[in-house]
């Protein structure tokens, strides 16, 4: 597993994307993105995303099958600022991010 640091939001809270892969050659390999915690009542998708992250960093068969296929890109908490002031639904800047998909 690879931890990226992906930048700081506004109020300077580190963005996180973890990489689960295998280190094979295959360039086609297909990619699954995984994101959690868009909103702060979403507590149980924390739980998810850790027992996924878990999982396929345990050696079995089945996981080696997967990572061989698959790059696995997890984004634990995507509304970072949002979820840490407790915001149900939006953003630092009061965006619903159900609703506003373009910033004009």
């Amino acid at each position: 597993m690879r931890v990226k640091y992906l930048g700081a939001t506004p109020l300077k809270k580190i963005v996180t994307l973890l990489q689960i892969y295998s280190e094979s050659e295959d360039r086609n390999k297909k990619a699954i993105v995984v994101m959690g915690r868009q909103h702060a009542g979403e507590t149980p998708s924390s739980f998810v995303l850790q027992s996924i992250i878990e999982e396929l960093l345990s050696a079995t068969q089945e996981n080696e099958f997967l990572l061989a296929k698959y790059n696995f890109y997890i984004f634990p908490m995507v509304n970072v600022d949002g979820v840490s002031l407790g915001n149900y639904r939006c953003n630092f800047f009061g965006f619903d991010l159900n609703r506003c998909w373009q910033v004009e």
